[in-house]
């Protein structure tokens, strides 16, 4: 498996949007417009399989963490471990290593963050 981890600029954010819209299960419509905000207002990193873009985690940064605010993996990818993959390779990288990586997990009932 050919997995890159990069930062997403330009038309890619819009793949981005695209990814989340067939999510939509996962995202009631406040969230949805919330994440097409975040996603170009914070740092947006794209797991990259094999050259195709087959998921997003946006990042918000603040000195020594990073706080993953949304991901996804499009559907046909997902339980394969993509997110694993990346997460390893964002702490390997050196942007990584210098910050903490925390998840908040949201959802229309509840939040919580659950340290990586």
């Amino acid at each position: 498996m050919d997995l890159v981890f990069r930062r997403v600029n330009g038309l890619e954010l819009d793949k981005c949007v695209e990814i989340a819209h067939d999510l939509r299960e996962w995202l009631n419509e406040q969230g949805l417009r919330k994440m097409v905000v975040d996603i170009r207002e914070y740092e947006t990193y794209g797991a990259y399989l094999n050259g195709e873009l087959v998921g997003f985690a946006v990042l918000r940064f603040e000195h020594d963490f990073a706080e993953i605010m949304w991901m996804a993996v499009k559907r046909k990818y997902q339980g394969v471990g993509i997110w694993n993959q990346t997460i390893k390779l964002y702490r390997g990288s050196s942007q990584g290593s210098r910050h903490q990586i925390n998840y908040r997990k949201k959802s229309a009932e509840t939040q919580t963050t659950n340290p990586m």
